[in-house]
C-alpha cells in the first residue's frame, strides 16, 4: 500500500520542490519560491516551523505543507501545493495520516489544517469523516486521547517517539558530491526537538535496528547500542570489534540537513548528512 511520510525541507533542498510549487502558482519564479521558503523555514535545531514535502517511498513529492507548532501544542498546517498521485485511491487519507505523523513527531496535541491556499483540498464533510471539526476558518482534530495519540495503539508513549532516520555520506575529498548510496537507516526514539531520547531508548532498545548500505559490500543489519561508558554505537555482532561509534550523539539534532560523524572500526571518521526523518519503527530493507 502506498504511504506518504513527511520530509523536512531545508534551505538547500527548496530548489528541488520548486516544480511542485509551480503547480499551484504557475507564475512563481525559482527565486520567488526560494525567498518564500526561507521566510518560513526556521533556523536552529528545533523544527517549530518550516515546510515539509510529503513523499512516497520512491521519493516523489505529493504535497508541500507549511507548518507551525504553536505554544499550545497545536500543529497548524497549510497545504500550499499538491499533485495527483498515481494508484492512490484515498490521497486525502494519506495526506492526513502523514500530517498526524508529523504532529506526533513534534509532540503536538492537536492538528489544524487551513485550506486557504488549496481550497479544493477537501470538502468539510470529507474532513469531518476523518475526525476534524470546523473552527475559526480551518479544521481541527484532537490527537491526544486518554494519554495516547489518536489512531495509535496504546503501547506507551515511548513507542510513539520512534523514528526512522536516514543518513547519507556527506561531501568529502573522496566524494565531492557526497553519496546517496552510502549510509545508514536506523530507528531511534526522538524527543520533539529532534534530540535522541536516552530515557525512552531503554524501553525501546529491541526495536532500534540499523541497516548499513555501501556499494561493493553486503548490507549489514545490526542494532543501536549504548555502551557502559555511555558511548552510542552501531553494532552488528557480539563484542566491540565491529562497533561504529557516534561523536557526541546526544548533542545532535536529527532533522534533514544536519550532520553527524561516525567513527568506523578501520579508524576512519565519516561525516553523514541527515537525509530524512520519518515516523515509524522499522528501517527500509
Amino acid at each position: 500500500m502506498l504511504t506518504l511520510h513527511p520530509v523536512f525541507l531545508d534551505r538547500d533542498s527548496l530548489r528541488h520542490a520548486w516544480p511542485l510549487a509551480r503547480l499551484a502558482r504557475p507564475d512563481l519564479t525559482l527565486d520567488g519560491w526560494v525567498t518564500y521558503g526561507r521566510r518560513h523555514i526556521g533556523r536552529g535545531g528545533t523544527p517549530q516551523r518550516g515546510i515539509i514535502g510529503l513523499s512516497c517511498e520512491r521519493g516523489y513529492l505529493y504535497a508541500l505543507v507549511v507548518f507551525t507548532r504553536d505554544r499550545q501544542g497545536v500543529l497548524v498546517s497549510e497545504p500550499i501545493a499538491q499533485a495527483a498521485l498515481a494508484h492512490a485511491k484515498e490521497p486525502l487519507v494519506m495526506l492526513v495520516d502523514a500530517l498526524v505523523g508529523l504532529a506526533r513527531m513534534l509532540g503536538c496535541r492537536k492538528l489544524r489544517i487551513e485550506t486557504r491556499e488549496c481550497p479544493n483540498l477537501a470538502s468539510p464533510a470529507q474532513l469531518a469523516a476523518l475526525g476534524f471539526i470546523e473552527k475559526d476558518g480551518g479544521f481541527e482534530r484532537a490527537l491526544v486521547q486518554n494519554g495516547c495519540m489518536s489512531g495509535q495503539s496504546r503501547t506507551g508513549n515511548d513507542a510513539m517517539k520512534l523514528s526512522t532516520i536516514r543518513l547519507e555520506l556527506a561531501r568529502s575529498h573522496d566524494f565531492p558530491n557526497g553519496s546517496r548510496d552510502r549510509g545508514y537507516e536506523f530507528v531511534a526514539p526522538l524527543m520533539p526537538d529532534g534530540h535522541i531520547d536516552a530515557d525512552a531508548f531503554g524501553k525501546s532498545k529491541p526495536q532500534c535496528k540499523v541497516r548499513r548500505f555501501w556499494p561493493g559490500e553486503d548490507e549489514r543489519m545490526g542494532s543501536l547500542h549504548r555502551t557502559r561508558n555511555h558511548r552510542w554505537v552501531f553494532s552488528y555482532v557480539p563484542g566491540e570489534e565491529d562497533d561504529e561509534s557516534f561523536y557526541r550523539l546526544e548533542q545532535h539534532v536529527f532533522r534533514p540537513g544536519e550532520y553527524v560523524t561516525i567513527h568506523e572500526p578501520d579508524g576512519h571518521d565519516y561525516t553523514f548528512r541527515v537525509a530524512s526523518v520519518r515516523p515509524g519503527p522499522a528501517p527500509a530493507s
